[in-house]
């Protein structure tokens, strides 16, 4: 039965092209992780997984960051490693939350109209 969803997933690889397919928020993309999924612990283990990320993998996600400690919750409220998030993430979080926590002060003298 594995070797039908794995069919099925090498199938979805050659009939979309990377660049048209979802962005995902995983560091690991959904198809490989469920191919991996499917290949080292099963059909019903592979099912499970493609079920997790089908409903948690798109927009709509919190992040939450207490100082040291950074919290990824998906769209269903499901808790994600920060590990397990996509690095580009993590820094377009970092940038702005760098950006809203730095005080505002402006060096520049102001601009003196004729």
């Amino acid at each position: 039965m594995r070797w039908f969803f794995i069919s099925l997933i090498k199938v979805y690889w050659y009939l979309i092209p990377q660049e048209k397919r979802r962005s995902c928020i995983f560091s690991k993309s959904c198809s490989n992780y469920v191919m991996d999924t499917l290949k080292y612990e099963g059909a019903l283990s592979g099912l499970r997984a493609f079920s997790f990320r089908y409903n948690n993998c798109r927009k709509g996600y919190k992040i939450i960051s207490k100082g040291d400690e950074f919290i990824f919750l998906t769209v269903k409220n499901n808790r994600v490693k920060k590990e397990d998030v996509k690095p580009s993430i993590i820094d377009a979080y970092y940038d702005t939350y760098k950006l809203l926590s730095k005080p505002a002060t402006d060096n520049n003298p102001p601009i003196k109209h004729p």
